[in-house]
This record gives C-alpha cells, structure tokens and sequence, in this order.
C-alpha cells in the first residue's frame, strides 16, 4: 500500500465513552499467506456475562516503528513490525480470530484511555479465553523441545499426583527415577535442546515488565507459549520447571507461581552444562530440603551459585511485601519508565494493594513518588530505603525515593532484606509526606561517621592470573578483594575498645559476615580466614596519609562502567590453590558486601554501608526502619544516603517510651 493511500485514508479510533468498555480485534482469515491482513476493531464490555470469546496476546513490541500498513474498518491503520508478525502468524484460513492486543486495541495516543485500559489490564487477561505467549523464535528442533519439555511435565505430575514429598528418602527416591525415566530417556536431551532453550528463554519477552503481569494474571492453564507454530501449554513449563509439584498456592496464589517461572527461566539458559545434575537437585529441593516449594521463588531473586545458603523460610513473611514486588521489574525493560510502575499495577491489586491508578499524564518524578508514598503507607515502614541507593539514580528524585528506572545497582543484598537486625521501630512507625516532596518520620540521630575505608570495588579490568600453589601467599601478593579486607581491618584495629564491650576483633567479624548463616560456611574456613587477614594486616604499615575518595566521581564511574562490583569481575585462578573452603569463605563475603564501604564512626562503632557515604554522614535510627541508615545534613533537613549495618548500635539503643520524645527528621 502506497504512502499517499495510507495518509489519504487513516483509520481513527473512536473514543470509549464506557469506562468499562474495551476493544476486541477480529482478525478476518485468508487462505494465501500473501493476502493482506484486515482488521476489525470492536467494543465489548469487560463486566458483561456475555463478553465474547477472545484470546489475549503476551508479546514484545519490538522499535516504535509504525510502518507496515493494515486495513482495520476499511481504511488503513500503521502498525510496527513485530505486531504484522503477529496477525500473520495467528490469521487462520477459514475461520475469524477474535484478539485483544494492547498495540492495537488501545488508542496509544490517548493518554487518558491508555491510563483506564492499564488499570483494567488484570480483568483483561483473567477474562481471556486463552492467553497466546508470542516469541519469534524459529528453529526445527522447537517441535521436540516442547514435546521434551511436556514429557518432563507429565512425568512430574504422576508422581504421587504432583504431591510435594519431604522424605529424604523419598526425596533421593524421586531424583533417581527423574534421572533415568526422564533424563536418560531423552538421552542427551541437555546438549541436543540447549541451542533452542537458550534461543526461547533468552528471549526478550523474558526481560519485559509487561509480560511478566500479562501472565501472571492469567490463569495457567489458560496459558500457552508459540513460538514458529508449535505451542506448548504454560502449565507444562511451570510443571517442568518447578520439578514434581504444583506450584499453584505456594504463596498465595497461581500468580506468583508464574512470576516465579517468568524470572526462573532467564537463569535457567545460563547454567554449564557439566552442571546441570547438580542444579536439577538444587532446583527442586535446595540444599536444606527446607520449605522446598518455595525453592522455584527463591530462583526469582538469587542466582543459583548462592541460593541454597538462604534460609527459605524467611521468604514466606517477605514476598508480599510491596516493595519486594516492584524491585522484580527493576531490571526488566519498557519503553516508557512510568510502566516499571504501572506494569505491575494489576499484580499488586491482585495482592490487595490499594496503589494508585496508572494516570499517564502525570510527569515521571511525581508517579514514581506516589508509588513511594503509597508503599510505605501499605507494607507500614521504611523498608523502601533499602532499595533507594543507585549510582545512577536521578537527583532530581526525593533522596527517599526509588528510581525504577535502574536496576538494583549497589542496593542491599536480600540477606539485608530478609533479616533485618533491629525490630524495636517496627510497631511505631508513623510518618507524612509534604507537598515539598519531604519524608517527614521520627527517630533519632545518635551518631558520625568519623573514617571511611575503600569500598569493594576494583578497576574493570582483569586481575593478573596466579598460579602460586599457596592460596594465602597469591590473594595477600595479587588478589585486590583481600588488600582492601584488609585495609578494613586496619581501621577496625584503631578502635582500643569497643562500645559493647565486646573486642574489636570479634566486632569486626560480626560486621563481615552479618548475616551469612555459619550452617553454610565450611567448618573452620572463617576463623582461618580472619586469622590471615589479622596476621598480614599486623605486617603492613596504614599510616602513610589516606588517600581522599571522591564519591560522587567514584559513583558516575561505576554508573558507566568504569568501575566494577567486584562480583562481576572474572575469578582469578587462586581456585586452584590448597585452601579452597577459605576462599569460598572469602568469594561468599564480597558477593555480601560488593560495592559497600567498611567505616567507624566517632562513638567508636564501627559498620558498612553503601559507597556513597561520607565522614560527617549522620547515623540515625527512624522509627520504622529495622536498620541504622546514614544521613547528610541539607539545611534544616537531611538528604537519605544508605542504610548501615553498625554492629552493636541498634543492640545498645533503647527508644524513648514515647513516641513523641523522639526528635522529628526531614528528609528531602
């Protein structure tokens, strides 16, 4: 069709005066694939019993390029790419094909419908007859793989009709015949099918906010995945995935059982292949054989190498949090960033959060507050302040909001999250936000920060390779993690006595392993460990004058590569070296603490916290918020920095019996 056509005769929608009005797409067959699509766009209302049968398509848009054209109610409609794909791919020869794809079904110029259609989103894609997963993938093994992926199902669902079962015995019971029925049957299924796995759960519907609340809304059974003709039923993915039970319920409902898979599965490609038995187990029961059907939800947030050494049972009292439920699109894309919000809106409502409707017209900073507010008004506490730190958050922002545009960037680790140390703020929690964007809460300030070590960062490139036989003698000579541990323990050293009464040394390494549970850390390899760090640091000379640490470049650094966590750097080879337990012990502290700041304070209390903090930082403890955080002084108010782990402070502090005899803290 002609450009001079397709602007001659441009199809317009027409407003929906019915707030509970919506569009449904009749998709007209054609026998020959080269036959133009033709469209016809229809109202339908959602609460009506008799709303027709439609499907509901989960896909990717693709770039906003609107140059294939259509015809919809007879005159031509400019559609992208990725959506002409879709209508060629789901047109039938004989019969119609009643849809609802949100590209077309929702006047995307409209910014006043697009805000109703999102706040109905849920009722959409649980009214659906069916809900089509659209990947463009394309392959000759995909009709297999999914026959594969099936069979793993089935065989998960006969056992002991899907019951989950706790008995060890039992447990290694059921990995035998999952290995020889399923595995060996399909004899080197792994390596046959990991070029077609990799090429569907690397897919980008994987990484969208969106399609992480259009399934998960959706019934599974309802569900089902196409990918170049071949469909294959979410159920039977889930089943696959999870192991041998069910995960409707696990949590509360078959919803999060889909967010889990959704997530699961952009882990699941990226496991070696030598590997692959050992994950299997770790995937269906965890190390711990604990709370085992909560394993496939632990996989939403952890990488596998470290989730065996949480204790599931903290997830069950955590995952509704609100705040836990929006970090899941932090790393997930959109082309608009008012939808990492507004794309999950219908999740939260399906939990009973009361957030605010999607509204469009809002500019970015004010949705992105209001969420904030409205989160801390639901989960009843600070918590949000555990996420908020980001090198490349926008500081035009409040300092107590999340900017969802990024990722997790040097956030807590979820043992912060899970298991916060202080517990006395919880039940007095009481704050209001001002029309200035201020937090205002109470609490009290009760200390500074007098001294900042170096953070756990490294410069972005490789680490030379080592190849001495003594563990010890290559991390002390090459190894940049262990100098600045250290350095960390230097500092600590320079405390003579310590607030509690405890020693500095045991202070010290209460702050270095927090939380990690001593269950999970092989027997004697921390003593070790904090033993050579005691003995090369008593050999080194700290007094040459400290370098001065320029956080703000140091943060624009990190935002843009410059600077790494130093998780993500490459390992050197110092695992080959005889103390390998030691070392794990060491890899298991700075995946803890990558990117985080070793610090005393002028009390004489020494903690970590984000990189960002400064001395002078203000440490204070807020009603609502289980942890110390780090203030900076703006005027009368304070801008938030980080939270803190300071050992012994929350311990030795006692709050006022009144709420009100606490001081009142600003924070813009």
């Amino acid at each position: 069709m002609t450009l001079d056509l397709m602007v001659a005769n441009p199809f317009e929608y027409i407003q929906l005066r019915d707030v509970r009005c919506i569009r449904l797409l009749e998709l007209e067959p054609a026998r020959e694939e080269s036959a133009p699509l033709r469209i016809t766009l229809k109202k339908a209302r959602l609460d009506r019993t008799c709303l027709p049968r439609y499907e509901a398509v989960s896909y990717v848009w693709g770039p906003p390029d609107f140059n294939r054209a259509i015809t919809c109610n007879r005159k031509t409609l400019c559609i992208t790419p990725s959506c002409e794909r879709i209508l060629l791919g789901l047109r039938r020869k004989i019969k119609r094909r009643l849809l609802w794809i949100d590209s077309l079904c929702i006047n995307q110029s409209d910014t006043n419908e697009r805000s109703r259609q999102v706040s109905m989103m849920d009722k959409i894609y649980k009214s659906a007859n069916r809900v089509l997963i659209w990947l463009e993938v394309s392959g000759p093994k995909i009709s297999s793989f999914f026959k594969y992926l099936a069979y793993c199902a089935r065989y998960c669902d006969s056992y002991e009709g899907g019951v989950l079962v706790r008995e060890i015995r039992t447990v290694l019971q059921f990995l035998r015949n999952l290995e020889d029925k399923v595995w060996h049957s399909y004899s080197n299924a792994h390596e046959d099918y990991m070029p077609i796995a990799q090429q569907i759960f690397r897919s980008p519907w994987f990484q969208r906010v969106w399609t992480l609340q259009e399934v998960s809304l959706a019934q599974a059974k309802r569900v089902v995945m196409i990918c170049d003709d071949e469909e294959i039923s979410w159920r039977h993915i889930l089943r696959a995935s999870a192991g041998g039970y069910p995960l409707d319920g696990v949590i509360r409902s078959e919803m999060l059982s889909a967010i889990a898979a959704h997530c699961f599965f952009c882990r699941l490609i990226q496991w070696e292949r030598s590997r692959v038995r050992q994950r299997i187990r770790l995937l269906l029961f965890g190390e711990t054989l604990r709370d085992a059907s909560l394993v496939p939800v632990q996989s939403s947030f952890f990488n596998f190498s470290s989730a065996s050494k949480i204790d599931l049972r903290l997830f069950r009292k955590h995952f509704q949090n609100v705040n836990m439920v929006l970090n899941l699109t932090r790393r997930k894309h959109c082309y608009d960033p008012k939808d990492k919000i507004f794309g999950v809106w219908g999740i939260l409502r399906e939990l009973g959060v009361d957030l605010s409707r999607p509204n469009y017209q809002l500019e970015l900073e004010t949705v992105y507050i209001r969420a904030a507010s409205d989160i801390i008004c639901h989960d009843g506490n600070l918590d949000i302040l555990r996420t908020v730190s980001s090198p490349r958050r926008a500081q035009t922002l409040p300092s107590w909001v999340p900017d969802w545009r990024t990722g997790w960037g040097l956030a807590p680790s979820f043992l912060d999250l899970l298991s916060p140390p202080f517990k006395q703020s919880r039940t007095r929690f009481g704050h209001s936000i001002t029309r200035t964007r201020t937090l205002i809460t109470k609490g009290t300030v009760l200390d500074r920060i007098k001294e900042c070590a170096w953070p756990l960062m490294i410069d972005g490139h490789d680490p030379e390779e080592l190849i001495q036989r003594d563990l010890w003698a290559a991390i002390a000579k090459s190894d940049p993690v262990y100098k600045i541990l250290q350095q960390w323990f230097s500092y600590s050293q320079q405390l003579s006595t310590y607030p509690t009464g405890d020693s500095t040394q045991n202070a010290f390494e209460r702050t270095i392993q927090q939380r990690i549970q001593s269950q999970y850390i092989p027997l004697g390899a921390d003593e070790r460990w904090f033993d050579m760090v005691a003995f090369d640091a008593a050999q080194m000379e700290w007094n040459s004058p400290k370098p001065q640490i320029n956080t703000a470049e140091m943060a624009k650094d990190f935002a843009y590569g410059r600077l790494q966590p130093l998780s993500t750097r490459k390992e050197p080879e110092i695992n080959k070296a005889s103390d390998r337990e030691a070392h794990e012990f060491q890899r298991t502290v700075f995946d803890h603490l990558c990117g985080k700041r070793f610090f005393t304070t002028e009390a004489g209390y020494m903690g970590v916290a984000e990189f960002s903090i400064e001395p002078d930082d203000a440490i204070a403890l807020l009603i609502g918020q289980d942890m110390p955080v780090v203030l900076r002084r703006r005027g009368d108010a304070f801008r938030f920095v980080a939270v803190a782990y300071v050992d012994g402070m929350a311990e030795s502090h006692t709050w006022p019996e009144r709420v009100d005899d606490n001081d009142i803290i600003e924070i813009v």
